[in-house]
């Protein structure tokens, strides 16, 4: 995992950037990983996602409002701020969420041991108002204060659960025989419509026969063309040949690659689209044996009325962020390495700790207990209670130094960079990743040999 990531890092991620803005082949701009891990939120992917975005074919006039003369970045301004807000929303539209989701799911543990463990370090701890205050600028602390009531969870009723249909078995064929659209609110003409309301987004789902890798394959790979017509002038449905529209005008629409009989194509109407607007997409599936061609109707609508949300009644939250323990073989309470790999997240032998962070708040704190600091400092023990007693101390140690740190050195806003041989500026280093590399060092072996009675009698 070390090596895969140094190496993509040293191949691909030149001068830290993750989205390359170019014109006609070279670079002119680029975004850092702060873009994945801020504006798409997705810290899970920012040392693997590379996004490259052609230039070529802007108007002049965007260009130059666009680009520095120094081509080594954008230029600040409304329509940097446009394009960079543009990518993001494309992006998120994508399969690209559907990736981030797997990830994240992957680090996902059902951690009842930690999270006792968390209680009883939490319960008798001192906290004063001065640290209080500290942690209440990133996390959401409750007020605990003595005579405050926790209010019970409600108990649901049983109720009878649906048993899940059978879906019917899929056979995937090298080249499509059958595409059509699924779904929709309706239709015209025979042309299925869709409503799009405003301000929001939609996903046309087509059924198709075909293998999850038409489009990716190297051997006779297919292709899909999605274009836009404006509304027929002959109006109705009676028989008028739609305008094609200037691309991207109407809609911005992205598609996904067939996965188990399904391609997704995602749409949202631009500005120009008012209320009541009408536009047709026509989508070609090559083949063949003859291109396949679905026509769909997108119309904009309201937004939907969002009803008032009612909280349900839940014990309140420690407020903090939840502790996971992981080993190199995972076992009960623990999650393995390998699974924490697959998630994106680097753990090994040198690794200590990793705050997770989701929505730039910290939501996990994953603590090593195969790190090669405890068991060095374990090597010495003269009994078993001995090396459970520091592991404990560790834990707790560990956990709670990460979570001061973070909030800390979040809330004093500092610039955290990483100098190289050669390099006077250096490179941006996410908070996490900072806190990471800290207990990496020497950190953790001075927390481990450094006296804690305080939090050992927390944990007594």
């Amino acid at each position: 995992m070390k090596e895969t990531k140094q190496y993509l890092q040293r191949e691909y991620f030149k001068n830290n950037m993750t989205v390359l803005f170019s014109l006609n082949g070279q670079v002119h701009g680029s975004y850092t990983s702060e873009f994945v891990s801020r504006a798409l939120k997705m810290p899970l992917l920012k040392d693997y996602l590379l996004a490259h975005v052609d230039c070529s074919n802007l108007h002049m006039a965007v260009r130059n409002e666009l680009f520095m003369a120094s081509r080594d970045r954008l230029k600040a301004g409304d329509k940097a701020d446009e394009v960079r807000k543009h990518l993001r929303d494309m992006l998120l539209s994508s399969e690209l969420r559907e990736i981030a989701k797997r990830r994240k799911s992957s680090l996902n543990v059902d951690s009842g041991d930690a999270g006792q463990m968390l209680r009883d370090l939490t319960r008798n701890m001192p906290m004063n108002d001065a640290l209080t205050k500290i942690l209440r600028q990133t996390f959401d602390i409750p007020d605990q204060r003595p005579g405050t009531s926790v209010k019970k969870e409600r108990e649901e009723p049983n109720r009878p659960r649906k048993e899940p249909r059978d879906a019917p078995p899929f056979h995937p064929q090298r080249y499509p025989s059958a595409f059509r659209a699924k779904g929709g609110d309706g239709s015209e003409g025979g042309v299925k419509v869709y409503k799009l309301p405003t301000g929001g987004s939609r996903t046309i789902s087509f059924a198709t026969d075909v293998e999850n890798d038409f489009f990716d394959r190297t051997d006779d790979p297919g292709d899909m063309s999605l274009a836009i017509m404006r509304p027929s002038s002959a109006g109705g449905g009676s028989g008028g040949v739609p305008d094609p529209s200037v691309e991207g005008d109407l809609l911005n629409v992205v598609r996904t690659s067939p996965l188990d009989g399904t391609i997704k194509v995602g749409v949202r109407a631009t500005a120009e689209m008012k209320v009541g607007d009408s536009a047709e997409i026509k989508a070609v599936l090559t083949s063949p044996q003859g291109d396949l061609v679905e026509t769909v109707l997108v119309r904009v609508t309201d937004p939907e009325p969002t009803p008032p949300r009612k909280e349900p009644d839940v014990e309140p939250p420690l407020g903090i962020p939840e502790l996971v323990l992981c080993s190199k073989e995972g076992g009960e309470g623990l999650k393995s390495w390998e699974e924490i790999n697959e998630g994106g997240v680097e753990m090994g032998y040198d690794v200590v700790v990793y705050p997770l962070v989701e929505d730039d708040k910290l939501s996990r704190i994953y603590v090593n207990v195969d790190s090669k600091v405890l068991k060095d400092f374990n090597s010495g023990a003269k009994s078993s209670e001995a090396a459970e007693m520091a592991e404990r101390r560790y834990i707790s140690a560990v956990y709670f130094h990460t979570l001061f740190l973070f909030a800390t050195t979040k809330s004093r806003k500092y610039d955290l960079r990483r100098g190289d041989e050669g390099d006077k500026d250096g490179s941006e280093v996410d908070l996490a990743d900072y806190v990471s590399d800290l207990f990496s060092s020497s950190y953790a072996q001075f927390l481990l040999n450094f006296d804690t009675t305080d939090m050992l009698e927390a944990i007594a």
